[in-house]
């Protein structure tokens, strides 16, 4: 949903342009050319599975696409030869293959984003391939970052599809005390939930919603909604700021502060953190109604100012 770039980037200093998907879901391993743009389509509609927003053909065709093409990232070009050994091998039906090469890569790459997305990677290959449930659960629980929401999604579909409520329920208390943001905790406690109740487990889904109810209280709702519409309205006043101000560096400074919002939106969504998500899209049709406010009133202060100017030059003449 790009709520925030279609508007923005004529609005703030001239200076800002739309940021595209592969920005704003992360860089390209720019080694790999000659598919980036299915690959990143893929890697769109994959997101957008997570929200529950694919009809059955599409939900196929990247279930397909990603059972022989692994998820990549700006590397480096040993650790994409390694990547290119791993997707090959996979296509070619040698899943332990691609394992290796994936290993290779995580133990010696210098990256932490390469590393973190190898562990989502090998978690894909010993849930799709060597149907290794306690394997794939041990390199989902080492992905960090935004891709960690990815990484969650896959472990519990995983255990949806094999019924393995118990090693959700585990997989969870492991995350959990990893958890800083109250609204992420929140979030994933409600996925569990629900994965009870479509495994049957009444009671087990029961004593998760009750968990919520006592770790959580009306306040904290309301507190984590106020704090989503809060980082919108201090962003927009900041590029209002710049833009009145409009010196060298602004629009850069403007940029960078779209990047944020347009980076925490998607993890907002990909983490299923829905009434921040609400608080946080509602604030940013707000923020677009008050920057178009500011725009407007300082193209009108530059009219006048230029008709003011009209007169003095021609008394000059």
């Amino acid at each position: 949903m790009r709520i925030w770039s279609v508007w923005v980037c004529s609005l703030v200093a001239g200076a800002l342009f739309l940021v595209p998907a592969c920005a704003r879901a992360g860089e390209a391993d720019p080694w790999v050319g000659e598919n980036d743009e299915t690959r990143e389509k893929m890697e769109e509609l994959a997101e957008e599975e997570i929200t529950g927003r694919l009809d059955d053909e599409q939900r196929d065709m990247v279930h397909k696409y990603w059972a022989s093409h692994l998820r990549r990232c700006a590397m480096d070009g040993v650790d994409s030869a390694r990547y290119s050994i791993a997707e090959l091998k996979l296509q070619k039906g040698d899943p332990k293959g691609a394992v290796t090469a994936l290993e290779e890569v995580a133990a010696s790459t210098a990256s932490g984003d390469v590393r973190s997305l190898t562990h989502l990677n090998l978690g894909e290959i010993h849930r799709r391939h060597l149907n290794d449930a306690e394997g794939a659960i041990k390199h989902y629980l080492q992905v960090t970052g935004v891709q960690r929401h990815m990484a969650r999604h896959c472990l519990l579909r995983m255990c949806d599809e094999m019924g393995k409520a118990a090693e959700a329920g585990k997989a969870v208390d492991a995350i959990l005390p990893t958890v800083k943001e109250k609204g992420e905790k929140l979030a994933l406690l409600h996925q569990l939930a629900a994965l009870y109740k479509r495994l049957n487990q009444a009671d087990r889904a029961l004593a998760t919603y009750e968990r919520i109810a006592k770790e959580f209280t009306a306040a904290d709702a309301k507190e984590m909604r106020e704090g989503a519409a809060r980082e919108v309205r201090e962003a927009v006043d900041k590029m209002i700021a710049l833009r009145q101000r409009d010196r060298d560096g602004d629009g850069e400074a403007a940029e960078k502060i779209e990047e944020q919002l347009e980076a925490r939106h998607r993890e907002l969504r990909l983490a299923r953190r829905m009434d921040e998500l609400k608080a946080f899209e509602e604030a940013m049709e707000q923020g677009e109604a008050k920057l178009r406010k500011a725009n407007e009133e300082r193209e009108q202060r530059e009219r006048r100012e230029e008709e003011k100017e009209v007169p003095r030059k021609e008394g000059e003449l």
